[in-house]
């Protein structure tokens, strides 16, 4: 693994999500990849019962994993705090569509997860509900009033 040309050094002593992350890749039949093992430890760094940075920027190129690093992270929040409220976006309304119910439904169906949601099918209002209160929805990222009032 190339080491990131820019990025903040992590806090060894600090608390963070990357077991549960593994956790969550491993329910999903998957292995992370260094980098995105390496950047969930570092996001989800705890200080003082929060998350030590409440904005994160990652920079990569086309197919390299980023989604599934997305669903990973949703998945920790939506798994990991009942009740709460996430979302996923893409370039389009229909590639996040696309990306939740084509790609990360049947991973979560052919998981030990199954049964802990279910799935909201309808256009426009496509969301996975967990037992737990929590909800992974979609957003578009083209409208004015995206993410506002959520």
């Amino acid at each position: 693994m190339a080491d990131p040309r820019f990025c903040t050094p992590s806090t060894p002593s600090r608390r963070n999500l990357g077991a549960e992350a593994v956790k969550i890749a491993q329910l999903l039949g998957r292995e992370m990849m260094p980098w995105q093992q390496w950047s969930i430890e570092l996001f989800t760094e705890m200080e003082n019962g929060k998350f030590a940075y409440p904005d994160a920027t990652m920079v990569l190129g086309r197919q390299n994993g980023k989604s599934e690093w997305a669903l990973i992270m949703l998945l920790l929040q939506a798994l990991g705090v009942p009740e709460s409220r996430t979302f996923y976006t893409a370039q389009s309304l229909k590639d996040a569509r696309a990306m939740l119910l084509e790609t990360w439904l049947p991973l979560l169906e052919a998981s030990p997860l199954m049964g802990t949601f279910t799935t909201r099918q309808a256009n426009g209002s496509e969301q996975f509900r967990f037992v737990n209160g929590s909800t992974i929805s979609l957003i578009t990222s083209t409208s004015t009033k995206a993410g506002h009032g959520i």
